[in-house]
């Protein structure tokens, strides 16, 4: 399973989502088999188990749009039909395929992941009869039917994102209470280092970041929102850069471009693994917000915040600290 870094180069991903198993593996098959937006897996083994689910849990993601194509002239799933999908600039093309493998077959919807788009500029397809059609505003988040020849789509809408995740897992924002490690931080930029008790005076919220999560994105805009309300009242936000060192050239136009103003550091896969254990997800999964506390690691965020419960969060923070 590979995951692509947004550079042309892709990190080899299974062992940590789960998917690295001894089997005699055939035929494989993805779809939304929840309702959630993401795609899941189905493996058809030649030794037991003979089919196994790989529900799509991982809490890291941006949002998606879910295209169902219906051809009028004699071929109903639109098999052969292309599709391109155009937001924030960039576009993406999917084809309505079958036989897709041996002993398998994916659904003939198509899945766009949109990243941190808010809305779908326009998609075009490409029907199998040679026709075009063309739809634009569309919304995201949303499983959307387009009828050949038909100018208005039917939109349905997805539910939350791991919505069916099992009730024994971990909630999206973890509160503990547990000692800040004793670990280096290199200065950003120029900037001096420093350790994590240094950052932990106080009350601080760390986001470990990068340039190319989507994910991380999204959320920037809430959390310089946050850093702008809470600055006065004595809470430090400091980003942690997960990119490479020889990256600092594109992270730095990155934070300019997004309007960061809050200071940042370096981060590394040592730096983030206690707080990963606390929050019982994979080391590496970014973003993820961590809120030190009096010398303590308070609350792990993984995946994207939402700006209300972490207000939520520091507000009775600040209030420990009230007379």
């Amino acid at each position: 399973m590979f995951q692509n870094r947004g550079d042309n180069t892709f990190d080899e991903v299974g062992n940590v989502l789960g998917l690295a198993l001894r089997l005699d593996s055939r035929g494989v098959a993805a779809g939304d088999i929840d309702g959630d937006g993401d795609q899941d897996l189905v493996v058809y083994n030649r030794n037991a188990p003979l089919v196994r689910i790989y529900r799509n849990d991982v809490r890291v993601q941006g949002r998606s749009v879910l295209l169902d194509l219906k051809a009028t002239k004699g071929n109903p799933f639109a098999v052969g039909a292309q599709a391109i999908l155009t937001c924030d600039d960039r576009s993406a093309l999917r084809h309505v395929s079958a036989g897709a493998g041996f002993l398998s077959q994916s659904p003939y919807t198509l899945h766009f992941g949109v990243g941190a788009c808010s809305s779908v500029d326009s998609v075009v397809v490409r029907w199998p009869d040679g026709t075009e059609d063309t739809w634009r505003d569309l919304p995201v988040g949303q499983r959307i039917a387009l009828v050949q020849g038909e100018s208005t789509p039917r939109t349905t809408a997805l539910r939350q994102l791991n919505a069916s995740a099992s009730t024994t897992g971990q909630p999206a924002s973890q509160g503990v209470s547990a000692p800040v490690p004793d670990i280096a931080v290199p200065g950003f930029h120029g900037a001096t280092d420093t350790t994590l008790p240094a950052l932990a005076e106080g009350t601080a919220v760390l986001n470990l970041w990068a340039t190319w999560c989507v994910a991380c994105i999204a959320e920037m805009p809430d959390l310089q929102s946050l850093a702008t309300d809470y600055g006065p009242r004595g809470v430090r936000f400091v980003g942690i850069v997960m990119d490479e060192r020889d990256k600092e050239s594109a992270a730095v136009a990155f934070l300019t471009k997004h309007a960061v103003s809050y200071p940042q550091a370096w981060g590394g896969a040592a730096l983030q693994a206690p707080f990963a254990s606390l929050a019982s997800v994979p080391n590496g999964a970014i973003p993820m917000t961590v809120v030190l506390h009096r010398g303590l690691v308070r609350h792990v965020v993984p995946g994207a915040i939402d700006r209300v419960s972490l207000a939520a969060q520091l507000d009775a923070l600040l209030d420990e600290d009230t007379p």
